[in-house]
Order: C-alpha cells, then structure tokens, then sequence
C-alpha cells in the first residue's frame, strides 16, 4: 500500500493522503484503515489530522471488535494531548483486553510473506 511504502520514507503528508483517498473512496472504510489513518497524527512537524480527529477514527474502528492496537493508540494519543485521565482509562482496558486481538493488517499479503521469506 502506498500509505505503508510512505511511512518508511519519512513521508508523512503524502502517506495521510494515500490513507485519505482510500478512506475517502470507501463508505465503510475497515478498521485497519481507520486506524491507520488515524496514527498519521503521529510525525514529525504539525500533523495532517487533529488528535481529536484522530481519536474519533480509532473510535470507529473499535465499535464492533477492542483490538489491542486501536486502544494502545488511544491511549498514545491521550498522553500526547495531556490527557493523563483518558490516558489512565485506556491503559487500564488496554491491561484488561485480549492482546492477541489486533486490527488486521493493510499490508498486502504478498509483501508480507516475501518479508518474512527474506527474515528467514
């Protein structure tokens, strides 16, 4: 995906619009891109979308199933807008959650399994 191939190079606004036209082109974007979208408030600089838009996204992505990765995200997110009262609550159901429950991934399955062939 190009939003993926973007964040490797540092290229932090052109991976928000990859991610961006995607979710834009989707009526029920998955929770994947939600939260992927969403970690684009994470980069060096001023950020191409708010914490609280962030926050919202990964909201979305969290009605149906608690993966593990959206609430560590929200919990990230609250300690970065110093929110320590939030910040405490999602660490607390992030303690609680199963951990093993995580957004799948946007990466294509063929990139993975030649990454994981090149590890081995």
């Amino acid at each position: 995906m190009l939003g993926s191939a973007c964040n490797i190079t540092g290229k932090y606004d052109e991976r928000y619009d990859a991610y961006k036209r995607a979710f834009d082109k989707l009526k029920n974007p998955p929770p994947e891109l939600l939260i992927e979208l969403a970690r684009c408030c994470i980069c060096p600089g001023h950020p191409p979308i708010s914490y609280d838009d962030a926050i919202d996204l990964v909201n979305r992505a969290l009605v149906d199933v608690a993966y593990s990765d959206g609430i560590g995200l929200l919990s990230h997110l609250d300690s970065l807008k110093d929110d320590k009262e939030n910040e405490a609550y999602w660490n607390e159901i992030l303690k609680n959650s199963n951990q093993a429950v995580v957004s799948a991934s946007i990466e294509p399955k063929f990139l993975v399994e030649e990454y994981l062939q090149d590890k081995n």
